[in-house]
C-alpha cells in the first residue's frame, strides 16, 4: 500500500501484514519512500471482472484488452503488432469502444497520455484519458460503483478466510 499525508516529506510505500476490517486495523512493514507521483489519481479505477475488448481507432483499426477503466479514463494493451506510434502514441486523439455489458457498446473519445512497452515488447499499456459525455458518464458510474462493491465483498470474504 501507500500513505501520502502531509507529515510525510513523499509518498511511502509499504506491506501490509495484517488486515481487519471488524476494527479498521493494518498492520504494515517494510516502508520506504517511492515516487511522489503514486497517490496522484484522484478519480477510482476499477478492473474488469472479465476480460474486456476495446477497439481504438485512429485512421487504423485495432483490438485490445480493457486493463482498468474510470469515468475519465482507461488503460489497455495492445499488442506489438496492433499497435502503431502515428495512430496510437502519446498526444494522439483516438476513438474508443468499450465492451463493458453484454451486448452494449459504450462509444469514447479519448486522447493517449502514456504508452508502456511491457511483456519483452510483446505488447502495449496504452493510459488513456476519456471524455464522456453525460450519459456515458452516468453509465460508466454505475459499473465502477457495481465493480467497488463485488470487490470489497471479494476482499471480505478472503480476509475472513485467512485469518
Amino acid at each position: 500500500t501507500y500513505l501520502k499525508s502531509a507529515h510525510l516529506k513523499q509518498v511511502v510505500k509499504a506491506e501490509v501484514t495484517y488486515l481487519d476490517l471488524n476494527y479498521n486495523l493494518a498492520v504494515l512493514k517494510y516502508f520506504q519512500y517511492t515516487s511522489s507521483t503514486i497517490g496522484n489519481r484522484e478519480i477510482i479505477r476499477v478492473e474488469p471482472e472479465l476480460p474486456t475488448e476495446v477497439q481504438i481507432s485512429n485512421g487504423i483499426i485495432s483490438k485490445g484488452e480493457l486493463i482498468n477503466i474510470s469515468i475519465r479514463g482507461l488503460g489497455m494493451y495492445l499488442d506489438q503488432a496492433s499497435f502503431a506510434p502515428r495512430s496510437f502514441g502519446v498526444g494522439q486523439k483516438v476513438d474508443l469502444i468499450v465492451y463493458l455489458f453484454p451486448n452494449r457498446e459504450i462509444a469514447l473519445k479519448g486522447i493517449v497520455v502514456n504508452v508502456i512497452c511491457d511483456d519483452n515488447n510483446l505488447r502495449y499499456r496504452l493510459g488513456i484519458k476519456t471524455f464522456p459525455d453525460a450519459n456515458t458518464e452516468a453509465l460508466l458510474s454505475s459499473y465502477i460503483a457495481q465493480r467497488q462493491v463485488k470487490l470489497l465483498r471479494e476482499i471480505k470474504s478472503f480476509i475472513r478466510e485467512n485469518p
